[in-house]
């Protein structure tokens, strides 16, 4: 594998990722009392790592279905 393809492949890889763990945690940084963990922004970053986690293993799976 060439180094530019590399580059490419991780870049596009890595991207979705560093944007839901940077929106997650701006939210999660939002909480000043106990009573604003259920708050409509840290319910939907929390959703979002998990969509990003399922995105994952589905992704996986497809990857090493049989042909």
């Amino acid at each position: 594998m060439n180094v530019g393809t590399y580059v490419v492949a991780t870049a596009i890889g890595i991207i979705p990722g560093s944007f839901v763990y940077a929106y997650a945690g701006r939210r999660l940084g939002t909480i000043n009392w106990l009573k604003e963990i259920a708050s409509p922004n840290v319910i939907e970053a929390c959703v979002l790592l998990g969509l990003l986690a399922l995105g994952l293993v589905v992704s996986k799976r497809i990857a090493t279905k049989p042909a």
